[in-house]
Order: C-alpha cells, then structure tokens, then sequence
C-alpha cells in the first residue's frame, strides 16, 4: 500500500467566502461550520443558511458530490480536521468560511475512503499536532497538504468505503437505541418522582383537587400550600466578576457550574435556583454550609413545614411547569418574585416527606446505575467505530474477509488492540 501527501491525492483549498449578504452579487446557499461539525454527510436536501457570492466564488468553492469538507480553525483542537463527505450538491451551494475542500483526483483517491481516512486515529492525530495557535487553533494549507494518507487500489479503496458505510451505520444505530433509552430512562424516573410528589402514587382512602393542573390527585390528609407561606426568599448581590479561583467558599451562579470565592453572605441549609438566563427551570442546588449567591440566583431558607430536601425535589421537579403556566409562554427566560410567592407546593405530614424522599432517591440510585452502565456501552460502541475506522484504512483487517466473521464481539476483540493504542 503506497503512502503519499494528502497534497499529491487530491486539490486542497480553503474557502474566504464569510457570511455577509451582498445585494450586488448572487444568492446562495452557504455549508458553514457547523453544517460540517454536526453532520458526517453533506446533502443537497439540508437547510443552509443564505448567502451570497461572486462569480468567480462560486466556481471555485462550489461544492460537487464526493469533495470532502473539513473545519479548519477552532477554539480546540480536537474540533479541528473535522470532515463531513459531501453526497449531492447543487449549482447554488457554496463552501463557507473557516472550511477547507478537499477534493480528491479521480485516477487516485475516491472521496469515500479519503473521508474515512481523515476519521481515522493517526489522521486526527496528524491534524492535532499541525494545528497552530494558543487560544484559538487552525490548520495551515501546508499542515493539510502535508498530511499523509494510505492509498490502495481503487478497488480496495471501494470496498473499505462501502465496508465502513455499512458497518458503521450498524454502529450508530445501535448508539441511537441506547441513547433513546436513556431518554426514556429519563423519562420515566421524572414521571416517577412526579407522581410520589403530587400524591398521584401515593396510597389514600380519598382525594382533593389542587389548584395547579399537575395536583388534581391529592391526598386528602396533605395541605397545598403557596410557598411564600412555606420558606423564606432572597436574592444573591454579588456578580459573576467576584469569583476566585482558589475561593473558600462556593460561589453558585446561574449555571450547575460551581464557583468559588473568598467571602460568604449565608451560612445555613438552602434551596438555589437561577433568576434568569438559560438555567432558568434547570438549575437547582441543595445545600447546607456557609456560601455566596449571585445576584440573579434565588435562596430558599428557613424550612419548617417542609424539609429542605424534600423542597429542592418539588421545587426541581414542578418549577418548570408551574412558570409556564403562569407566565402563559411555551419557554420562559426570567423568574420574578410574585411569581415564586404563588408557587403551590404540596406539604404531607413530616414523617411521610422523610418517606417520599428516601423512595426517590433509592430509585434514583438504581437508576443512576442502569444510566452508567449504559453510557459505558455507548462508549465502548464508540471506541470500537473508532478503531474499526482506524483498522480498515491502514489495512490491519481484510475487510473481504471481516464480513462473513463472527459476531459483533467477535468483531470487537479483533480490533481489541487498535483500542488499547
């Protein structure tokens, strides 16, 4: 098997064609960044963004069915040599900025192969350590020219790409069952603790509506209660500025990131939430030490009625809905204090919470095992698409032979010590 410079397989040029619309020049269709970074496959039928082009861009960026993309600068290097193998294309759809094509002579290379190449271990690799930069990295048109590539025949080239279309898809399939599962996982331990929370799974001779949609079955012996009723509320007054790296205390902003910083301003069990910004209805905290707040983080404290974690499961499971329904909007960015007043909040005997919550968590803790078993297979199926990419481009399995093999485990222990590299 030969082995030459991506520069001697194929024409590598790097696109200048940015995401500004100019009325003087044409319409098109731009194939940017992410089009490449998310997808394995470039097709004609995708949505892109609009853009717009010159004559003599569009002849020379225009993408053609077989040329393959690849991302050329990023804040990482992992993410950079990125390639996606463009399947159809059109007139109109054009190669944009911080991409370079690389589009492989015929008489030599397939663009197939060459994008399974590019996947491989060593060709990342290769990418890695020709990336330049300190905080932002890019690739030269010299590092990918200079890149080396493994070329068999064309035959063998045909059959590797077809190999790895077919057993990689087999791959990613069964990685989509697992992570469907996981959904579902999800789904059902949310549902779980719904019902034990809103009394719907709780045992009870008789039952009373409650004034939220999700508490029409509550126990008759369990008070709903607004929760300014219940605890007390505070508001954070430092700035995401304040925080310290080598801080004494934590320091809870508005994401599940934790900061630290060198004072306190609590010093007591509490409840947190965010205020505003993305983490509005997904961040939650339970704690009880000394710590400081953000000024956009909300602080429930002074539990009496309910205990406080028994509150952070209400609170993280019922927040959500609760505030759309009360700010009539499908998604909501901010939460204010009238509205955290009228939250309802279901209040069962104090023994009965302590039993609740300690149902809960032995669910979550089976769970959270079944979760990490199956993000363990979900990894492994990747490390094995890994190395059977690898394995089939530099010619370390005969992949004529490797379809009439065993199993899929067979399989896997055949490429056992392209893992372990």
């Amino acid at each position: 098997m030969k082995r030459l410079r991506l520069r001697n397989i194929a024409l590598v040029f790097t696109s200048n064609v940015d995401k500004v619309i100019d009325p003087e020049e044409n319409a098109v269709r731009l194939c940017n960044y992410v089009d490449v970074y998310k997808n394995n496959f470039i097709d004609n039928e995708m949505s892109f963004s609009a853009g717009s082009a010159t004559n003599e861009e569009i002849k020379k960026f225009q993408l053609r069915t077989d040329d393959v993309v690849i991302t050329k600068d990023s804040e990482t290097r992992h993410d950079i040599g990125i390639p996606a193998l463009v399947k159809t294309s059109s007139d109109d759809l054009i190669c944009g900025y911080h991409l370079s094509i690389l589009r492989a002579h015929r008489g030599i290379m397939i663009g197939s192969f060459l994008y399974w190449h590019l996947l491989s271990k060593p060709t990342q690799e290769e990418f890695g350590n020709a990336a330049n930069g300190v905080t932002r990295f890019g690739l030269t048109l010299g590092g990918i020219k200079g890149t080396p590539i493994n070329v068999p025949d064309l035959p063998t080239q045909r059959a590797i790409a077809d190999f790895l279309d077919r057993e990689t898809a087999r791959i990613d399939l069964l990685i989509e069952k697992k992570k469907r599962f996981l959904s579902l996982l999800t789904e059902r331990e949310t549902n779980f603790i719904g019902g034990v929370l809103s009394g719907d799974s709780i045992a009870s001779s008789s039952r009373k509506r409650g004034n939220a949609l999700w508490l029409q079955n509550v126990p008759q012996r369990w008070d709903v209660v607004p929760l300014r009723y219940l605890v007390r509320i505070r508001t954070g007054s430092r700035d995401s500025k304040d925080r310290e790296d080598d801080g004494l205390y934590p320091f809870f902003v508005r994401s599940m990131t934790i900061e630290r910083i060198n004072t306190y301003s609590f010093d007591e069990e509490a409840v947190l939430t965010s205020g505003d910004g993305a983490g509005v209805g997904n961040v939650f905290h339970h704690i009880n030490c000394k710590f400081e707040l953000h000024q956009r983080m909300y602080a429930f404290t002074d539990f009496e009625r309910v205990t406080g974690r028994y509150f952070y499961y209400f609170l993280r499971t019922f927040f959500s809905q609760q505030m759309t329904q009360w700010s009539a909007k499908s998604t909501v960015d901010s939460v204010r204090m009238p509205f955290l007043k009228t939250l309802r909040i279901t209040v069962p005997p104090h023994e009965e919470q302590v039993r609740i919550i300690e149902i809960i968590e032995e669910r979550a803790e089976r769970d959270k095992h079944i979760r990490s078993m199956t993000l363990e297979t979900i990894d492994r199926l990747r490390e094995y698409r890994s190395a059977l990419i690898t394995a089939a481009v530099t010619g370390q399995i005969d992949v004529t032979k490797w379809a009439k093999a065993g199993t899929a485990d067979c399989k896997l222990d055949a490429v056992q010590a392209t893992i372990n590299a």
